[in-house]
């Protein structure tokens, strides 16, 4: 993962980083020909130097007055600068020498030149009368280029120095003009992001491409907050439509009901007409389930589902969740375990939702089991009390398994065997466990292989409550 950067943190660091490199490569390109500028000053210098002392001991030479040479060389004394300097006849003999600090050589070099060597410029110059060359000169001159390059360098840092300082003044004022729009932006989204608010709008600070920029933006905010509104509006009207139609729907059921237990009474002879009761009875039965989905839907959707909850023993629970489910158990002729250990297993919960839970999920394995499967119940008890409802069913493809707890959601294989259902009943369980403080899971290995769902329950602790006081709509 990518660590966070801000933009004002970027356009501080360009703007200090630019001036910084272009005042580098400036600096250093000034002290390359500020050294080699200086060098040539003092080889100028050095020459300058040379020549008046050639003119100044030409006659000693002339005459072979040493005394006199030696003389003028002691001149060179009162320069700190000079280290040396000597005086050679034609034929290379030493004459005439001055030592500041260092020896002179015992005769002329061939190149009669002035060069840098190191922190030294040292060179030879004829000694010329009359237009012929009576001796040499030699002088060597301290080279004091590196002290004069030390103090530029201070000088240089200096600089830098107080440029990085005026860059970062120039990249807050930048900011001010160029990414205050942008970070207006960028706030007002993280606003939208973290607390889900499309009222907030970003401001409008400039007229250039920011501008447009946040007009585009509060023009879209605009279009989703209208189009939340909609689907916000759409959505209560479809859990009250849900709701009349579940109520609505359970009025006929009754007097239905009613007419089926007279004709049970009265114990019909003609086993057509036994049958069709029959049919009757069992297909009100099932809208009856399918209502009462519907009607728990409507009320966790608009938040009027409480429970009534009580210290509740799980084992009591699973028994009335499996006596629930066994007429589609036995009628698809499947095999059921109950594994539960005999550690306590008490929960804070309603007991009657509790069972709905397991009851759909064991009504989901009948239902998507082929005849004569296999059903089992597994029972973990700790901190958290862990029941899985596993079977040999069909499975549910990996895609699959993100949307099995959305409503209404039902895999295209499911599809042929739902006998009715409606796709809610994995809505039901999710809710109701969590508001039981608790998580589900829905596991498979692919199409096939069977399914396993896990509900995770907190256990009761010894200071629980008898009951909760909230009430319980029916």
């Amino acid at each position: 993962m990518r660590r966070f950067v801000s933009l004002r943190a970027k356009l501080t660091a360009a703007v200090v980083a630019t001036a910084f490199v272009a005042l580098l490569a400036n600096g250093v390109a000034l002290l390359v020909l500020e050294v080699k500028s200086y060098g040539e000053a003092r080889v100028a210098e050095a020459r300058t130097r040379a020549e008046i002392l050639a003119r100044a001991t030409a006659a000693a030479i002339a005459f072979g007055d040493v005394r006199d040479a030696e003389a003028s060389l002691r001149v060179l004394k009162e320069n700190p600068d000079v280290l040396s300097a000597a005086l050679y006849t034609p034929e290379g003999r030493l004459f005439a020498s001055y030592s500041g600090g260092e020896p002179v050589p015992p005769a002329p070099g061939s190149e009669l030149a002035f060069r840098i060597d190191g922190a030294r410029i040292t060179g030879f110059h004829p000694v010329v009368q009359n237009g012929t060359a009576i001796g040499t000169v030699y002088l060597s001159m301290r080279n004091d280029a590196y002290e004069r390059l030390r103090g530029y360098l201070g000088v240089l840092g200096a600089a830098l120095l107080l440029a990085l300082a005026l860059a970062f003044l120039v990249s807050f004022w930048l900011q001010r003009i160029f990414t205050r729009p942008i970070l207006d932006i960028a706030d007002t989204a993280r606003r939208v992001i973290e607390h889900g608010d499309y009222t907030v709008r970003a401001p409008h600070r400039s007229a250039d491409e920011t501008g447009l920029l946040a007009d585009a933006f509060n023009r879209m905010l605009d279009e989703v907050e209208r189009r939340s509104s909609e689907l916000r509006a759409a959505d209560r009207r479809k859990d009250e439509f849900l709701a009349t139609l579940a109520h609505e729907l359970r009025n006929p059921l009754a007097p239905i009901t009613n007419s089926v237990q007279i004709l049970k009474l009265k114990a019909p002879a003609d086993r057509d007409i036994a049958w069709a009761r029959d049919v009757v009875d069992r297909q009100v039965s099932h809208m009856a389930r399918l209502l009462d989905d519907l009607l728990d839907v409507g009320r966790i959707t608009t938040r009027k589902l409480r429970l009534q909850k009580t210290r509740a023993d799980l084992r009591t629970v699973l028994e009335s969740a499996v006596e629930a489910s066994r007429p589609l158990i036995d009628a698809g002729g499947h095999r059921l375990s109950l594994d539960t250990p005999q550690a306590p297993l008490r929960v804070e919960a309603d007991p009657v939702r509790l069972a709905q839970v397991f009851s759909n999920l064991i009504n989901n394995a009948a239902k998507y089991t082929d005849r004569g499967g296999r059903i089992e119940v597994r029972v973990q008890a700790g901190p958290e009390i862990r029941v899985a409802v596993r079977d040999n069913g069909i499975g549910i493809a990996p895609e699959t398994l993100p949307q099995v707890f959305e409503m209404f959601s039902q895999a295209a294989p499911a599809l042929d065997r739902s006998q009715g259902g409606l796709g809610i009943g994995l809505f039901l369980v999710k809710n109701l466990v969590e508001m039981h403080g608790g998580s589900v899971e829905a596991r498979s290995e692919g199409p096939g292989k069977g399914s396993e769902f896990v509900v995770r329950l907190p256990a009761a602790g010894p200071g629980a409550a008898a009951a909760d006081e909230r009430p319980s709509v029916p």
